[in-house]
């Protein structure tokens, strides 16, 4: 299962330790498949500064975001979205 949301500091905090978070902004790989700017899970709360210092440095702060709540379910959704970036 995902969710989609707006990646704010204070979501990031909120987030279980575990999730998987991935960014609405994509990055074009050489065998034509998409890969998420921001791609990480969820560290716990002591190590979540530096993840949001991350973000804002690849500039993917105050955009949409995928949390996931298992690899699969990040895997599933990933094919998804390669199959319909793929036909555009």
């Amino acid at each position: 299962m995902h969710r989609k949301e707006k990646l704010t500091k204070k979501l990031l905090l909120s987030l279980r330790t575990g999730n998987i978070l991935s960014s609405n902004i994509y990055d074009r790989n050489s065998d034509d498949s998409y890969q998420s700017a921001t791609l990480d899970i969820v560290p716990d709360h002591s190590d979540r500064e530096a993840l949001w210092q991350e973000i804002k440095r690849k500039k993917t702060n105050g955009r949409l975001c995928y949390i996931y709540d298992s690899n699969e379910a990040y895997e599933e959704h990933q094919k998804e979205l390669n199959a319909i970036m793929g036909k555009s």
